[in-house]
């Protein structure tokens, strides 16, 4: 399976994040999504494409790897307001390891959430291979084999889904909501 050159670039060119990245499976916006919580997730798809990424107040907005997985949940038959919801998952938008050197150190949020990217990204692709968090040496050959890997069977994983409502200028809980799923391992079909 291929991947678009760009992303590919970028892919190569954050190698050194990937690698030292801690992996997250940490126990909104993107429409409906299974209750916070385990899941067990079918993923469908994934796609990916040149994307841009905030880089700081008054700076240009940086070019990255928008990399969208998409899942189906399954239903769980012990509860009885669960149901079957395809969804696509929070989108990593993954820099390389130049443009995270480059970016601002005042907030230093900006380099945190960049490499926390990398790091949810690894889980993600240690979930689906099962490769341990030293295996992954070369993140785009086997982001390309979790791609191959998807399209050529059912791949099922478990995942934690957590919901966070962010919060407004005065600390007040605000409308918006992040979703995000951080997976966890494979698990048989």
């Amino acid at each position: 399976m291929t991947i678009d050159n760009n992303v590919l670039s970028i892919l190569k060119a954050g190698t050194n994040t990937a690698t030292s990245a801690e992996p997250q499976a940490g126990f909104g916006f993107q429409g409906e999504w299974p209750p916070a919580g385990p899941a067990t997730l079918v993923i469908v798809g994934v796609t990916e494409k040149v994307g841009q990424r905030f880089a700081g107040k008054d700076a240009p907005k940086l070019p990255c790897a928008h990399i969208t997985f998409r899942y189906r949940s399954l239903v769980d038959k012990s509860n009885p307001d669960s149901k079957e919801i395809e969804f696509d998952g929070r989108p990593f938008e993954l820099l390389s390891d130049s443009q995270i050197a480059s970016l601002p150190a005042d907030p230093a949020w900006l380099r945190s959430i960049a490499q926390g990217d990398w790091g949810r990204f690894k889980q993600h692709l240690m979930a689906v291979t099962t490769l341990g968090k030293d295996d992954i040496k070369d993140v785009a050959a086997t982001f390309a084999a979790v791609k191959d890997m998807i399209s050529k069977k059912k791949v099922v994983v478990a995942a934690n889904i957590q919901w966070k409502t962010r919060k407004d200028k005065e600390g007040k809980p605000s409308a918006f909501t992040d979703k995000t799923e951080y997976l966890v391992e494979a698990i048989s079909d």
